[in-house]
């Protein structure tokens, strides 16, 4: 387990049989505002994006979220798939500066 998105599709496939918040490194990995906003992504599963969200509000234990979410999602062969984007990272002021002092070619102009 990486990633929140391991945690996802642990909780559509089962393979874990719930026992994958016992692990020491899901404290680390789990965020309820990501699983709310991966959850989000499908029309199916948005009911329980927003009770998710009440649980933690509430103030349930993250492992008590994932044994919810763990028992209402229907088992699948595999995790819907969803297409997850990121934004490209903007360059930052110190990159700008250097790139003015070059001309085309990337010789220093002085």
């Amino acid at each position: 387990m990486e990633t929140i998105f391991d945690i996802y599709k642990d909780l559509y496939t089962k393979q874990s049989g719930g026992s994958l918040c016992e692990r020491p490194e899901f404290s680390k990995i789990w965020n309820t505002y990501m699983m709310a906003k991966i959850l989000r992504m499908n029309p199916e599963t948005v009911s329980l994006a927003l009770k998710v969200q009440i649980l933690e509000r509430a103030g349930f234990l993250p492992k008590d979220i994932y044994r919810f979410l763990y028992a209402r999602l229907p088992q699948k062969f595999r995790a819907p798939f969803f297409k997850f984007v990121k934004r490209p990272k903007k360059e930052t002021e110190s990159k700008k500066s250097k790139n003015r002092n070059l001309d085309d070619e990337g010789y220093l102009i002085i």
